[in-house]
């Protein structure tokens, strides 16, 4: 990658990086909090010393053959395709976006942004599945999106190597004696984008005998976070729940059930009483599949668990570069191919 204004890659993407942190939205996008959004992926993603430290693992990148790359975004929350985008960027491809309606003006943006910054960038938007009038071939692809939006793709485009990523959901683990803080960085794993990304919070294991008030209090005091259409959602849930006699406590944001299982409506958050550690890891375990990320402020050794997919409460919608969708090393999949 070359431009007269930027030499490198750390460069392209620290000015990106400076742009975002500044941008406060646009007036047709689909999204709230896009600014905030943007802010943190400036923070978490776009810091020349955390893309520095990222690179320094893949010291063959860019790639001596450039191939191009597919990047099949999804519509959930802001710029959910911006990790993609970088690694492929990085490894030295070429980059082609299909982002999702949803998040199309965001994502067009990003890229107009980057086409700015460095006129030469290897990087085309595009609103269709049909290349042939790019005049190339498509070497790979990255998509990530509901289970059946992923398969249709793995469909279309078969014989083409694919790194396909799609639903999974997050559970936090208390160990009982959190802090009103940590409670509330915990309400925001799970209200933050209204429950619709695949880093939410949507199930808490507690400990038996874990009074839930605290955390339900917790949960109220996050109104801010959800938008219109999870309050109307909430609604229905609750009054479903209130017909069919459900057990449930309303946090007046979402709504509270005991239940050892990810929720269908991202309007009710699940929770479930434990009585060791080691009947968590075994859940996690057996569940692996279905789990994109762990947050739990326990020392991280107690549980047998990839590291990098366990956070900090307060820590799953701030994801670094190095934080892997489903754990899967997407400059890997890069270098091979």
């Amino acid at each position: 990658m070359h431009s007269d204004r930027m030499s490198n890659t750390t460069d392209i993407f620290t000015e990106l990086g400076r742009r975002m942190a500044a941008f406060d939205g646009l007036s047709d996008s689909a999204h709230r909090d896009v600014g905030q959004a943007a802010r943190n992926l400036a923070a978490d993603m776009l810091s020349r010393e955390g893309l520095d430290r990222w690179l320094a693992d893949y010291p063959w990148a860019p790639i001596a053959e450039p191939s191009n790359v597919l990047i099949v975004t999804a519509g959930n929350i802001p710029f959910v395709g911006l990790q993609d985008l970088i690694c492929t960027l990085a490894a030295g491809h070429r980059a082609i976006v299909k982002p999702s309606s949803k998040d199309y003006e965001n994502m067009s943006w990003v890229v107009g942004q980057l086409k700015d910054i460095s006129p030469q960038l290897p990087v085309t938007l595009t609103t269709n599945f049909q290349f042939s009038i790019f005049n190339f071939q498509l070497d790979a692809v990255l998509a990530m999106g509901g289970d059946e939006a992923v398969s249709a793709i793995g469909e279309r485009y078969a014989g083409v190597p694919m790194l396909l990523r799609g639903h999974r959901s997050s559970l936090a683990v208390l160990e009982g004696t959190e802090s009103a803080p940590e409670l509330d960085a915990l309400a925001a794993d799970v209200l933050t984008y209204s429950g619709l990304g695949c880093r939410d919070v949507s199930l808490v294991f507690v400990p038996r005998g874990y009074d839930l008030s605290s955390l339900a209090s917790a949960l109220s005091q996050r109104e801010g976070l959800v938008d219109d259409r999870f309050r109307n959602n909430r609604r229905q849930a609750r009054a479903l729940m209130r017909m069919t006699a459900t057990p449930h406590i309303d946090c007046g944001t979402c709504l509270l059930t005991e239940q050892r299982d990810f929720p269908n409506n991202p309007t009710t958050l699940n929770c479930t009483f434990y009585d060791s550690p080691k009947e968590v890891t075994e859940w996690i375990e057996q569940h692996d599949h279905d789990i994109q990320c762990v947050a739990t402020n326990f020392q991280f050794s107690i549980f047998n668990f990839q590291l990098n997919r366990v956070v900090k409460l307060g820590a799953t919608q701030r994801p670094t570069l190095a934080d892997y969708p489903d754990g899967r090393d997407t400059m890997q999949f890069l270098k091979s191919v």
